[in-house]
């Protein structure tokens, strides 16, 4: 009897233990749910930096390898290379880095737009939905107001980096005596450029250039480009004087790279009697008597295109422009194709007028005397349809997407970030997010909306950004520059800065109210 009270007296106690240790548990999950509820809004930044390190661990930090733009296998004898105060403003650049680093980048902005708005709206949505005391329009309001203040926000940031160089890559070669040209860029002596002579020098010998085309628009001043390029000549990157002419033939419209020519050729005769294939050949074979080379840009090329100006003396093809990325299958194995049979060469080329300092093309060549000036190497393998020589580089392969892709695309290119991020990037993004989520506890602690006191900083950084670019085209435009466009383009900055800085101030001025709200959840 007492054996058996003892037994039910211990089976007690154990009961007992076992259902404070159930309680305990429960109070704990309940404790932990509640502290992420609390917290839902840095869920979504763990996530991203979870994924970005097991992208960057998964490809073994060697993603930053380019590409051969004609085969679209890795161009093994290179690597990009982010400047060290890049790593440390990663998380600030990276927006660019995805979207302009993509296949087609104008499709991935418009893309992006729409998934930014839909996912701000959905946010919104859940946020604001289930809260009673507000009425349905007011809730739609807020919804709508949400949405597009993200799709406002991400513009002012687009405008920053078009306008303001950032940190960019640069192609860093196996072989020292290798060169790197942009064979296609303008200056303020186009009609569309906003970049003057002596900046871009700075910017291409920044990201590792060592030969830079100036081929200024028609009718630019032949002699004013060669002087400007002699100027230049005993400074790094050294200059190849150019034009870009556009003409029609049997409605067909061409951009032409003529590069350096001499100064005796009789452009301004010649350009308004290309009118058909016959005065094309004599033109082409005048420049090439000058020893000077004939490039065709690839806007608005076709398949059909490629034969009839091979046919007609041009030496070379832009496989990949980065102003103009559009690139079909059939109009990319069309030139492959005339580069096998005829010899012509393929370059890869910027077509930079001094939006962003982002450049993800580069014509690699390997020169036949290392110790001959880079810009006549250049110029002599083109001139000599020396293909071989002769790698179009990229760091993403230039291609249309479908429209799959195409909708897709922002998520595709951000996990084509993560994987080529390097260990000192992916340490930028964890320090900055962890001081940001600390920095956001201190804010809430002053019963201050942390989300509103970001998008102000960040606003604010825009804006002046933007300002203070702005203002510097406008000043370059009164100290004498050929066009107004950069005059013109200072003016819509400085404007698009007072609309950030606007924006900043009203976040302040509403800083103790939070911009979104969880369900059914009312900050203290």
């Amino acid at each position: 009897m007492d054996l058996s009270s003892a037994a039910i007296g211990h089976s007690k106690f154990r009961l007992s233990g076992a259902c404070r240790f159930m309680t305990r548990a429960a109070i704990s999950v309940r404790g932990c749910a509640l502290g992420l509820y609390k917290s839902w809004p840095y869920i979504p930044a763990f996530t991203w930096l979870i994924l970005i390190t097991i992208l960057s661990f998964a490809s073994s930090f060697n993603g930053n390898i380019p590409f051969d733009q004609r085969t679209g296998q890795p161009f093994v004898d290179a690597a990009l290379v982010m400047p060290f105060w890049g790593s440390v403003i990663e998380p600030f650049s990276a927006v660019s880095h995805i979207i302009l680093g993509a296949s087609n980048y104008q499709i991935t902005i418009i893309s992006s737009a729409c998934w930014l708005f839909a996912g701000s709206a959905a946010v919104a949505f859940v946020a604001q939905w289930r809260r009673p005391r507000q009425s349905y329009h007011v809730r739609i309001l807020r919804i709508l107001t949400f949405a597009w203040g993200s799709v406002i926000l991400l513009a002012w940031y687009l405008v920053f980096v078009l306008l303001v160089p950032l940190p960019s890559s640069s192609l860093v070669l196996k072989d020292p005596a290798a060169i790197v040209a942009d064979l296609h860029s303008h200056t303020v002596a186009s009609h569309d450029a906003i970049i003057s002579e002596q900046q871009s020098l700075a910017i291409h010998r920044d990201r590792g250039y060592g030969v830079v085309a100036w081929a200024e628009h028609y009718p630019a001043p032949w002699q004013s480009v060669i002087s400007a390029a002699d100027r230049a000549k005993d400074l790094s990157p050294k200059v190849i004087p150019g034009l870009e002419i556009s003409i029609s033939i049997d409605d067909r419209n061409y951009h032409l790279l003529l590069l350096r020519f001499g100064p005796d050729v009789p452009i301004e005769t010649w350009v308004p009697k290309l009118i058909d294939d016959r005065a094309l050949r004599d033109f082409t074979a005048m420049i090439h008597a000058a020893h000077g080379v004939v490039v065709a840009v690839n806007f608005k090329l076709n398949e059909k295109d490629i034969d009839r100006l091979v046919a007609d003396g041009v030496d070379a093809f832009e496989i990949a422009n980065l102003g103009h990325p559009w690139m079909s299958p059939a109009l990319h194995t069309a030139m492959v194709k005339a580069q096998n049979s005829h010899g012509v060469g393929l370059i890869a080329a910027s077509d930079w007028h001094g939006w962003s300092g982002f450049f993800r093309t580069w014509t690699v060549l390997t020169p036949a005397n290392p110790n001959r000036n880079p810009a006549d190497e250049i110029v002599d393998a083109l001139w000599g349809h020396d293909a071989k020589r002769i790698v179009p580089v990229v760091s993403q392969v230039f291609y249309t997407p479908s429209i799959p892709q195409s909708i897709f695309s922002p998520f595709a290119e951000a996990s084509r970030y993560g994987s080529q991020l390097q260990p000192l990037q992916l340490a930028s993004w964890w320090v900055w997010t962890l001081s940001l989520i600390w920095l956001a506890g201190r804010i809430r602690h002053v019963r201050l909306s942390p989300a509103r006191i970001f998008f102000a900083a960040i606003s604010s950084v825009l804006g002046v950004g933007i300002m203070f670019r702005g203002l510097e085209l406008v000043m370059m435009s009164y100290h004498g520059v050929p066009y107004a466009f950069p005059l013109k383009v200072g003016l819509v900055g400085c404007a698009f800065g007072l609309s950030a800085l606007f924006g900043a101030w009203w976040m302040v001025k509403n800083r103790a109210r939070a911009i979104l709200v969880a369900p059914d959840h009312t900050p203290a």
